[in-house]
């Protein structure tokens, strides 16, 4: 009796070392369009953040919703150049901050997890209010261009 006891306990002992998840997640799903794709995890909570003086690497599942992308090399942005969304996710609004840049060339495009285009507008101030009231509850692409091209792109959460 003693050596079955001993070894139920070295087994459940082994099985705690052994377990690879830190977290377990409740629910998932991937998203999947002309313009790519995104995994999501719901439950998860663990990662890690490692960064040197030039870089920043967030490892895990806690990861940012914008995503910095540009699509020629005319249309990069110099320095002081900011873009930035708010609050993401939402539940009716976000207002698109611009900083640094002169907005007279600045136009926004809204598109679903498929890619087509919903919706698009000029950029008029430093500060556009953008509604998502008429959208049900999605991921959506918030893409920021001037004439040649995409500046940024936000995944925008609509809860």
């Amino acid at each position: 009796m003693k050596h079955l006891v001993g070894c139920v306990v070295m087994s459940l002992c082994w099985l705690c070392w052994c377990s690879g998840q830190q977290s377990f997640a409740v629910s998932g799903f991937d998203i999947s369009g002309k313009a790519g794709s995104m995994s999501a995890t719901v439950g998860q909570f663990d990662y890690g953040v490692i960064s040197d003086e030039n870089s920043v690497l967030i490892a895990g599942v806690q990861q940012p919703f914008d995503t910095p992308l540009q699509t020629n090399s005319e249309s990069i942005p110099g320095e002081g150049v900011i873009f930035d969304l708010y609050p993401n996710p939402t539940t009716n609004m976000v207002i698109l901050k611009t900083t640094g840049v002169n907005t007279g060339d600045l136009s926004w495009c809204l598109l679903n997890s498929d890619g087509t285009e919903l919706e698009a507008a000029p950029v008029l101030k430093t500060e556009t209010a953008i509604s998502l009231r008429n959208y049900k509850p999605s991921v959506y692409i918030l893409i920021v261009r001037n004439p040649s091209g995409n500046l940024k792109i936000f995944k925008v959460i609509k809860n």
